[in-house]
Formats: C-alpha cells, structure tokens, sequence
C-alpha cells in the first residue's frame, strides 16, 4: 500500500489573480510529486512485504542440503542513507525542477498560440489595419474621403476692417500618390492631392452664405501610421452673400493653408482634427476689396478605400 505524498496538495480554492501559467505550475509539480513518492515508497516496501508472506527469497535452482553462497548483504551508499533518512529531499529538488521547467513550457506555449493568432489576423485583416501593424508602411488604399465641419474667429489682417466669424463643413475626396521614382519617390508618397467642396455661414458681424470649391495638397509625415500629422495648403474659387464694407462681389477667390492630424482608430477610419487660415478676396476685380480673414478649427471622419 503506497504512503501518502509527503506534500500537501494545494487548496481547491485559489486566490484571485492567479494566472493561468501558476495554476498550471502548481497542479502539474503535484502530481508529479505525489507519483515519484508512491513509486519511492512502494519500491522500499516489497522487499518486506516478501519475507512477510512467506515467500522464498532464494535464488532459482536453489538444492538444500548443498551448499551454495549466500549474496552479500547490500550496503548503502551516504546518498542513499541521506535519501533514506530525509525521503521529502528529492521531492524538494523535482518540485523546484519542474517549477521551473512547467512555467517556461506554458509561456512557450501561450506565445506561439498568440503569435499564430496574430498572424492569422493580419492575413485577413484589411489594408488599414495591416498598417497599423506596420506603422512605416503607406497605406495601400490610396483613396479617402472626409467629412468635416467647424467654426472659426475673424481677424483685421490684410487689410481687412471687420473681424469676420465664419462656420464651414467640407467634404474631402483625396488619393495619395503611388511613385517608384528612385528620388523623389520617398516624397511623393507622402503627398495626396485632393478637392474639398464645402459651404459655410457668416454669423459675425452679419449673417451672410458661403460655398466653395479647393484643390488641396496635403503632406502627411507618417502616412500609414496610427497617428499621422499633415500640413496642407490650397487655392479655388468661392460665391458669397459678405459685402461691404470688406468684400463688393459674390464671386471670391480663396486661399487656404493649415495643418493637423489623423488618428486611424479602426478598420479604415480616421478621426481628423485640423486648423486651417481662410482668405477671401477678388483679386482686385471690384472694390473694395480688403478680403475677410479667419482662422477654422474643425474635426471629422475620414475613411480609406
């Protein structure tokens, strides 16, 4: 009959927080344990177990009455005296072998099976979001569109008499460009060209429409990254209801430039937010011509295609 394991099992009820590789380090150094002292045990006690049955323990072929040499008595060894007198010593040493070698298993373990998961989820994932992964590759959708809107605070600069506060919402289509020239090729694929058409309202220090159309360039620094600055500038053309005493016709020429950021929070979808200096003026079609000058502050949604 094999003595219990000299080493008490853990409790049933485990502590909160404990990880999975601990749990698993603690059950499997048990068991083992708790199979090396039965084995130990069992093998010391046969010997007795045989002379108390009765049971012959002389060799095969074995004639009484004939003389025959008897086996030496076996001497222990002091390692075998020590393990003999101190049975929980090698239990000690296993346990503290397999404390180490079971957690380095499991660890193993969990990252290949997190390294395959991930692989799988790049292979299928969509163009954004193999960038996000690599954030100094270009995206290879190229396409965007982006919606935006925001207000602005009027300035008296160039010439202008009264501070204008405009309101403006845009639609943005770009393409960012695909170029394999050997030196200017780094650059151009920072660079997207696109068209904003958007419409607006003045609400100081009158109420007066506005619509427009804008070629625009715009430089991103980190395209295909999570987090992408950009500056941008462009020119069009624009119809508005301001008047005097600053503008004298509907039709306007105007110049734009700013700069500010995209955040590529999930699959093919960016959050924009960007600052930009709007001008008006005719170009001296009319007068007076001292131009409105206002500085937009706007957020948005941009997608990639």
């Amino acid at each position: 009959m094999a003595a219990p394991c000299p080493v008490k099992a853990p409790s049933r009820t485990l502590a909160p927080g404990t990880g999975l590789v601990e749990r698993l380090r603690k059950t499997l150094a048990h068991i083992a344990v708790c199979l090396l002292g039965s084995a130990r045990v069992s093998a010391r006690a046969m010997p007795g177990l045989s002379r108390a049955s009765g049971s012959s323990t002389e060799p095969a072929g074995f004639i009484p009455g004939r003389s025959h040499e008897r086996a030496l008595p076996h001497t222990s060894s002091p390692l075998e005296e020590r393990d003999s007198q101190n049975p929980n010593l090698n239990c000690r040493s296993m346990k503290r072998f397999l404390s180490l070698v079971i957690p380095l298993w499991a660890v193993s373990a969990l990252a290949q099976d997190t390294n395959s998961s991930s692989s799988s989820l790049n292979a299928g994932a969509s163009p954004a979001l193999q960038a996000i992964a690599e954030p100094s590759a270009f995206l290879p959708t190229n396409w965007n569109i982006g919606f935006t809107s925001g207000a602005g605070l009027g300035v008296r600069a160039l010439g202008s008499t009264q501070a204008h506060g405009l309101t403006a919402a845009s639609i943005h289509v770009g393409k960012l460009i695909v170029s394999d020239h050997p030196t200017l090729g780094p650059f151009l694929r920072h660079l997207e060209l696109a068209g904003e058409l958007w419409t607006g309202a003045q609400y100081h220090p009158d109420t007066a429409y506005l619509v427009g159309f804008t070629p625009v360039a715009r430089y991103h620094f980190l395209p295909g990254s999570r987090w992408t600055p950009f500056l941008d500038a462009g020119a069009g053309v624009t119809g508005t209801g301001i008047g005097h005493p600053d503008l004298s016709t509907a039709f306007e020429f105007n110049l734009q430039g700013g700069g500010g950021i995209q955040w590529l929070w999930r699959q093919n979808v960016a959050l924009t937010l960007q600052a930009r200096y709007l001008h008006l003026s005719n170009a001296g079609i009319a007068s007076p011509n001292d131009g409105v000058n206002t500085f937009l502050f706007s957020g948005g949604v941009t997608w990639f295609f």
